[in-house]
């Protein structure tokens, strides 16, 4: 994981106020910069996340 990722990944994070964990906000910010909005999951924490559709 680059530095940038990670610091963006921990900045969402936070703005989740850890509800989400540093791996789901990785995984998001991974997802937006290849423009996914899809994420298949049992996860429901990707539910709280505006923008993308959690497949389950």
């Amino acid at each position: 994981m680059s530095d940038e990722l990670f610091e963006s990944a921990m900045g969402r994070h936070l703005s989740f106020d850890g509800e989400l964990s540093v791996t789901d906000c990785a995984t998001i910010e991974a997802m937006l910069r290849a423009s996914d909005r899809e994420v298949l999951s049992f996860d429901s924490d990707f539910d709280r996340v505006k923008g993308l559709k959690r497949i389950h």
